[in-house]
């Protein structure tokens, strides 16, 4: 059954656009489709937090029960997928969970949450690598040869030759 939820879009934040909709509603729990958009991120995170009226503070005890992500934590979802064209991806909230009835109409929000992009050189080994939520690291690529210094507006690596004059073709 589908109530008269309404769609929610347009959040912005960095270099990573998200728009979020309400796909489903169930008399338990409801589940969203959000899309990520961005050309240097292809993985962002996100809180969920809600609010049963205006006048109320945002909560973030909201029971997420299932996303399209590499893994939930509370009211955070880690891991979800983006792109220059946009990736889709789904989660649930069990609503009746947080003493939301079917029915009510509650305000929906996320927020995206900040990821760390690293540069470092390790011995001879130059690492580029993402830090996010609970002390966790992706290492996204590394190079013997090239020095890995940042990235362009689209998020190609920028890199420079090492001293012994290799050239950086293959970066």
């Amino acid at each position: 059954m589908i109530t008269n939820w309404t769609n929610t879009g347009g959040l912005i934040q960095g270099d990573v656009a998200i728009t979020l909709e309400r796909s489903k509603v169930y008399s338990d729990y409801v589940e969203f489709n959000i899309t990520g958009y961005s050309e240097k991120w292809s993985k962002y995170d996100i809180s969920f937090e809600y609010r049963k009226d205006p006048r109320d503070e945002w909560k973030i005890d909201s029971s997420i029960i299932f996303a399209q992500s590499d893994y939930i934590k509370e009211n955070k979802i880690y891991g979800l997928d983006a792109s220059k064209n946009g990736e889709i991806r789904s989660f649930k909230w069990k609503y009746i969970d947080n003493a939301v009835f079917y029915g009510e109409l509650p305000e929906v929000r996320v927020n995206i949450l900040t990821r760390v992009r690293s540069f470092s050189t390790s011995n001879e080994s130059h690492i580029v690598s993402e830090a996010y939520a609970d002390g966790k690291v992706d290492v996204n690529t590394y190079s013997d040869s090239y020095l890995l210094i940042g990235t362009n507006n689209q998020g190609d690596y920028i890199c420079r030759s090492m001293p012994n004059g290799e050239s950086i073709e293959g970066i």
